[in-house]
């Protein structure tokens, strides 16, 4: 048969829908092409490795190499030989289609390592074109002189890579046999997806190799570790020499507990409440070699609990402030972390700068000038972050210098910034602006002067426009409308002055990173009064100012899951909102009761921002000078008088005309005395003269009254909680900020629990994070209470106890 007939053959069942298989062609014969050397042929020990002797598989093999031959003489792209390994693959291919693709994957590596070893060969030829040209010194100047070049004299000694990694390796192998052992658990590989498990890989070979270079290296031990797993394969492929006998590290299928003792075992995990104090190095700690961005439950900590093992964490929180998100880091950090602590023997300050600065509260940074604003962009548009090596950790020494020049207590620098108040004990009203002016400056002459109304030349307020309104969308038959991909408001008119028309959307299944949320947007539709309108980049763009505060309604329409939103500007068509409001599974939850009935109603409040204005108002013509001890006395006597004249309309009432009604006793009060103290009270007095107050006996009622007519009350001290709770139900803000300060200076271990839940009660925000920031400091103690114990085994308490280990975290 002739061969030119033979290669029509091939290329005509090349174009044939029906040869794109495994079939060889019946006439095929293979001896006419076995004197055919097309540099893909087989060694006969090869041959028969790779068919074992099958006729079949023989025929196979040289019908391959004519179609590689045809290929090439068609321009196509083949490699010019195949290496055994490769034919093992290329045999196991199907069709034909599969193995010209192949042969194209061969042919492109062939050419890339060409073209690797031409571009080297060029180098090395200029390289040495430049030595060979480099001018040589002359001997006639100094005869008995000594050069210093390459190839000539030298001091150096040239150390290669490969003698540094000798150094490194052996210094692993001498680890192995007299250093302590660090386990890596490599058992989550179900728990981490594809790109989870590489980023896992990649974070295991650093650590590898930050361990080689460390001056007291572990002893690494990689246990249940399966050879066939997601992520052993990729750090396989990144250290292909991992499975030599030769390599410095002890790798096992088996569990820790089978290859360790039991009893030294410790596992570090984040999820625990118990810290690592100290490093022991008759413990073995370990370490889970997993990435859980997109599913972060605490796996490592229900792995340990079901061994009985020891767990501890890093003392973060007594070292390092932390910013937002949990305390993970990553299988790398935490190996620089533990090298770092044994190394410098339990100095926790020098192991912690491994730390990301990215995880800390950039808010109490010691070192501000290392930290550029966020915003801050180089040339080119990208953002500019310090440089690595100018990076230090923050350690508690450095706080307490910088926490005592800003006046914060100690307590108070744990607690988190967004609930921190700005300075100890300060109280907060409701109230404008004041400035106050003295009409001569050179006559306070840097003395430390006491303000005095009477002195005050003139009085400067300045006050903002606001126009407040809200509006209640309720979504019946909620299970089937949350099948929608958005879900729209009608649109509403907000303000009686403004009347923007606005509208509200959200996206009841939003999915990031597999868990799905309620989105929550305010959409402004269209303009309304221009008086709210504020100038903008041009004259044809038009914006407001205005805020929003979304908020759930449960069953009894209280607001739930509020969120408040900072100022923005609203455009024609601009939304403004949260992408991650409320995660979908915690809102159909039965136990929150946020979708009731089959109804979920959403609470929206938006505050448009008008202008500021000021007034200035004129007052005495008196300096504004310091008073004397006789007039600071003379003025407390004034006060003290005037809370008795007060004090005496309660005690023998004349010209009363309302009462106030207890279980047990009658108090006969003033309408406007009460109305101008409280806010409840005068809505109350609009509808009827007399009304009961439920829930509190005699002595806490009396001593509300007491307040409000004299400014003190002698009851203050014991029934603090009981006034504190009367206070926030009648909005009566004076006794109520009172009551938080005497109840957050008698904070104790056994009294912490009842306290922080009086606070969550009360909506008392600054008595709230005193008591927070006072458990966490000593939550070892408090949490052993029965009271705490008892608050937090109640299921309506979930919400706060939620809010404590977040701050902890």
């Amino acid at each position: 048969m002739d061969k030119e007939d033979q290669r029509e053959r091939v290329e005509t069942s090349d174009d044939s829908t029906s040869r794109d298989d495994d079939s060889l062609p019946d006439d095929f014969d293979a001896d006419d092409f076995a004197q055919v050397d097309y540099d893909v042929s087989l060694t006969d020990e090869e041959m028969q490795k790779l068919t074992n002797g099958d006729p079949e598989l023989i025929k196979k093999v040289k019908y391959i190499q004519l179609e590689h031959a045809v290929i090439r003489e068609e321009g196509g792209q083949v490699p010019s030989k195949l290496k055994f390994k490769y034919w093992q693959e290329i045999i196991n291919l199907d069709s034909r289609s599969k193995r010209r693709k192949f042969f194209s994957y061969l042919f492109k590596t062939e050419m890339k390592d060409l073209n690797a070893r031409r571009k080297k060969e060029e180098k090395n030829a200029l390289r040495r074109k430049e030595f060979e040209e480099r001018p040589m010194p002359s001997r006639e100047e100094d005869p008995y002189g000594m050069f210093y070049a390459l190839t000539r004299n030298t001091l150096f000694l040239r150390l290669y890579d490969t003698t540094v990694n000798k150094f490194f390796h052996n210094r692993a192998c001498s680890a192995m046999l007299h250093n302590p052992p660090i386990v890596l658990d490599c058992s989550y590989d179900e728990n981490m997806n594809f790109r989870e498990a590489k980023n896992c890989a990649k974070q295991l070979e650093l650590l590898i190799t930050e361990n080689k270079q460390h001056p007291e290296p572990f002893n690494l031990y990689l246990c249940n570790a399966d050879r066939h797993s997601k992520m052993m394969t990729y750090l396989r492929r990144s250290v292909p020499t991992l499975d030599d006998d030769s390599f410095p590290i002890n790798i096992h299928e088996e569990s820790f507990m089978d290859v360790l003792p039991r009893e030294r075992l410790v596992y570090l995990t984040p999820h625990t409440r118990d810290d690592l104090d100290e490093y022991n190095e008759d413990d073995i700690y370990i370490i889970g070699a997993m990435v859980d961005k997109t599913d972060p439950r605490p796996f490592s900590l229900g792995k340990a609990k079901k061994l009985g093992l020891r767990m501890r964490r890093l003392p973060i929180d007594k070292y390092l402030m932390w910013g937002l998100g949990g305390k993970s880091l990553t299988v790398n950090q935490m190996g620089r972390i533990m090298l770092d602590i044994r190394y410098s023997r339990g100095d926790w300050k020098t192991a912690f700068r491994h730390v990301p600065m990215r995880k800390l509260n950039r808010d109490f940074h010691p070192y501000p000038d290392q930290i550029q604003n966020e915003g801050e962009r180089n040339e080119g548009n990208a953002p500019v972050f310090p440089q690595r090596k100018e990076r230090k950790s923050l350690v508690l020494e450095d706080y307490e210098l910088l926490n005592r020049r800003k006046g914060f207590r100690r307590s108070e620098m744990y607690t988190p910034s967004h609930n921190r108040p700005q300075a100890p004990k300060m109280r907060t009203t409701k109230q404008p602006l004041v400035i106050t002016m003295s009409g001569d400056g050179n006559s306070a002459k840097r003395r430390c002067l006491e303000y005095d109304p009477d002195m005050v030349n003139s009085t400067a307020i300045t006050e903002i426009e606001q126009e407040t309104f809200a509006f209640v969308w309720k979504l019946e038959d909620y299970s089937t409308l949350r099948e929608l991909q958005v879900i729209t408001s009608p649109e509403f008119r907000g303000g009686p002055k403004s009347k923007h028309t606005w509208l509200m959307y959200t996206h009841p299944k939003f999915n990031s990173n597999g868990v799905e949320y309620m989105t929550l947007y305010l959409k402004l539709v269209e303009w309304g009064d221009a008086s709210f309108w504020f100038p903008s980049r041009n004259n044809f763009t038009r914006k407001i100012k205005a805020r929003f505060e979304f908020s759930i309604l449960d069953k009894n329409d209280r607001p739930s899951m509020k969120l408040t939103g900072s100022v923005n500007d609203y455009y024609k068509s601009s939304a403004w909102g949260k992408d991650k409001f409320i995660p979908s599974s915690e809102l159909v939850s039965p136990t929150r009761q946020l979708v009731y009935n089959n109804t979920l109603k959403i609470h929206c409040k938006v505050s448009i921002i008008g202008e500021l204005k000021h007034v200035v108002k004129p007052t005495s013509s008196q300096l504004f000078v310091s008073k004397s001890p006789e007039d600071e006395k003379r003025s407390k006597e004034r006060n003290v008088r005037r809370a008795n004249d007060f004090g005496t309309l309660l005690k023998n009432p004349i010209f009363t005309d309302c009462t106030v009604l207890t279980e047990s006793k009658r108090f006969e009060v003033h309408k406007n005395i009460l109305a101008a103290c409280s806010s409840v009270f005068k809505e109350m007095f609009k509808a009827n003269n007399s009304l009961m107050v439920p829930g509190f006996d005699e002595d806490v009622v009396k001593g509300m009254l007491e307040y409000i007519y004299t400014g003190e009350t002698a009851c203050m001290g014991e029934r603090a909680p009981d006034l504190l709770q009367i206070a926030d139900k009648y909005d009566i803000a004076g006794l109520k900020e009172e009551a938080e300060l005497i109840i957050a200076d008698s904070l104790s271990v056994a009294n912490a629990a009842s306290v922080l839940l009086v606070a969550h009660t009360s909506n008392a925000a600054y008595l709230k994070s005193q008591t927070i920031s006072f458990i966490n400091s000593n939550k070892g103690e408090v949490m052993k209470t029965k009271a705490f114990q008892d608050i937090e085994a109640a299921p309506t308490n979930a919400g706060l106890f939620r809010e404590l280990y977040r701050s902890n975290n």
